[in-house]
């Protein structure tokens, strides 16, 4: 938790002419702001960075965050990205999907979402090494 923009930032300015979307949780956000940082000096042009904000630790048992208190566009707009937004509609939520499509990054998407999960929802089947190993050969495809 809480490096997934780091690798996003790596990969975008690894020279590949793609497009880098990271998908990361107010949670993570907040354990490494200082990654934010890193991402606006390098200021990837490829690189959009879209964080579910349900203001709790989900993922490990819905621990309240304190994101009910921090402005994260104000933040990513500090750190030197070049655009944040926040969204809390769906309808809203597939304007800017779109509106990626045609902007440089870095950019954020702060996406106001719902605490809890489908009571369905997959676990992990891969030790973190398969993981890693499928990333890594997909990087390099």
């Amino acid at each position: 938790m809480g490096c997934a923009i780091s690798i996003a930032n790596a990969i975008a300015l690894s020279g590949r002419n793609k497009r880098v979307v990271v998908f990361d949780g107010d949670g993570a956000v907040l354990m490494q702001m200082g990654s934010l940082a890193t991402v606006g000096f390098y200021h990837a042009k490829n690189l959009y960075h879209i964080v579910y904000d349900n203001m709790s630790y989900d993922s490990t048992g819905g621990q309240p965050t304190t994101s009910s208190k921090v402005d994260f566009e104000k933040i990513a707009l500090a750190c030197n990205y070049k655009s944040a937004v926040t969204v809390k509609l769906e309808e809203k939520l597939k304007d800017e999907i779109d509106h990626l499509k045609r902007i440089e990054g870095p950019h954020m998407v702060i996406v106001r979402v719902k605490q809890g999960s489908r009571k369905n929802l997959g676990r992990p089947t891969k030790t973190p090494i398969e993981n890693k190993e499928e990333f890594s050969r997909r990087l390099r495809q």
